[in-house]
């Protein structure tokens, strides 16, 4: 009996507690100016992990000259501590391209360049020679190159990405995802040179040992001020692509305030004159939205108090208050008001001390109406925490204790065993002892008779 108590009461002391804020990020609450037509779109602020927008991000596209942000990364992660590193043009490096009809910054075989300055044709001009030539020098061989390229995609978690060259020139094989554009973007924007070179809207070559200086303009029109249906001030960067098969293509991140979006706008539309490009045009609408109509705002601070419970055992305490784990920020419109906001509380009616400050006691969902469906929409669950420590009171846990122990089922089961037990011991005593006095009055009987 004295160890079951025990074991009683570490059960009740012993607690393990794990807060953690798991954040449900919403998708599509509200809807742009106007719908995007490009075949893919992918539209993410990055600060939050909101999807603004999304139709068709996972399904197969071809990513053109895009692919080249995978080359670069990979040609900067050998060279990246040799940059001025002089590679020179070779033959095999032009002659596929021949009559390919794709974009070229007119190397010649023998010319010398280094790595940086072949890094800037890659990406500002969208050089297919340029890609050749440092797939060949950093692989190997291009084919080689292209191993490397398909492994990268694995390690990055592009899962429905594979490569058959450096440059995007089309082949069935060869193929994307918007979303895996976005990821291949993110990833490639941490390197701080390719951010800066996707970012140039011109790039003057300097001369070589087979050519005179040569000016190049980024074929990416929304950050170029020159091309004013497309600009949009606060765009960085980052590559385009354009095949007949794929369309055309843009993945470009843009900052403002602190505040980061990505937008990836695949198979879209365009003209030879360059006065139309959905891609482009929608890549500002959607940013220009964004921009003007969004912000990023508390929905929960760690000051609230959403939830009190009832408190068992505790010292000179009976409630305890709870608060969210930590303050969450969400991408909200600006005429947002928390009493947009539904709240539905998952806790407890009552918990029993000892409670530390920060344990875990339930959570909060966040919801807010999707004016499309008219139906709450979860964006976010909370973890609600204790505001403070609950000390044990050691006289109320004795008492709970044994009126636990007189209510259990075992002291039920015992405690009818005993009283059974002791009418058993009645009974028998009482049996016993009517049963001694007939052999005893059969005793007396019999001297009385013999005397």
């Amino acid at each position: 009996m004295c160890k079951g108590i025990k074991s009683l009461v570490f059960l009740m002391i012993f607690c393990v507690s794990f807060s953690m804020f798991t954040p449900v990020k919403a998708a599509e609450l509200w809807k742009p100016p106007s719908t995007p037509t490009c075949r893919a779109v992918f539209f993410v602020n990055e600060d939050t992990g909101t999807v603004l927008y999304s139709s068709h991000e996972k399904d197969k596209i071809y990513p053109a000259s895009i692919t080249k942000l995978m080359t670069a990364m990979l040609v900067y992660e050998k060279y990246k501590d040799n940059l001025n590193t002089k590679i020179t043009v070779e033959k095999d490096d032009l002659s596929p391209l021949v009559g390919s009809g794709g974009s070229v910054v007119g190397l010649k075989v023998g010319e010398q360049l280094t790595v940086e300055q072949l890094l800037y044709c890659l990406l500002v001009r969208s050089g297919d020679d340029s890609a050749n030539v440092l797939a060949r020098a950093t692989g190997g061989s291009i084919e080689d190159f292209v191993d490397m390229m398909n492994e990268k995609a694995k390690a990055l978690g592009l899962n429905d990405t594979h490569y058959v060259n450096p440059h995007g020139l089309h082949d069935d094989d060869h193929y994307t995802t918007a979303y895996d554009t976005y990821l291949l973007a993110k990833n490639a924007m941490k390197i701080d040179l390719l951010a800066k070179i996707v970012s140039q809207p011109s790039y003057t070559l300097a001369a070589t040992n087979k050519s005179g200086k040569r000016f190049f303009s980024s074929t990416n029109f929304v950050i170029n001020p020159s091309y004013k249906t497309f600009y949009y001030k606060y765009v960085k960067g980052i590559k385009t692509g354009t095949t007949t098969p794929a369309g055309s293509c843009l993945v470009s991140y843009a900052e403002n305030d602190g505040v980061t979006y990505y937008c990836v706008t695949m198979g879209g539309v365009s003209n030879k004159t360059k006065t139309v490009n959905t891609a482009f045009s929608e890549t500002k609408m959607l940013y220009k939205w964004a921009f003007t109509d969004f912000e990023i705002t508390p929905i929960v601070k760690t000051t609230d108090t959403p939830a009190q419970v009832n408190l068992e055992l505790a010292v000179q305490k009976t409630k305890l208050l709870l608060v969210p784990q930590k303050q969450i920020n969400e991408l909200m419109p600006k005429s947002f008001k928390t009493s947009d906001l539904k709240i539905t509380l998952h806790v407890p009616d009552s918990v029993k001390a000892p409670i530390k400050k920060g344990d875990k006691i339930g959570t909060e969902d966040i919801s807010i109406m999707n004016l499309d469906t008219k139906k709450l929409q979860k964006i976010a669950t909370v973890d609600l925490v204790a505001k403070e420590d609950a000390e044990l009171s050691q006289p109320l846990y004795i008492l709970a204790t044994i009126k636990s122990f007189f209510n259990s089922v075992w002291f039920k089961i015992v405690a009818v065993l005993l009283v059974l037990m002791l009418v058993a011991y009645i009974s028998l005593s009482v049996y016993y002892n009517e049963r001694k006095k007939r052999i005893n009055r059969r005793r007396r009987k019999k001297f009385t008779y013999k005397r």
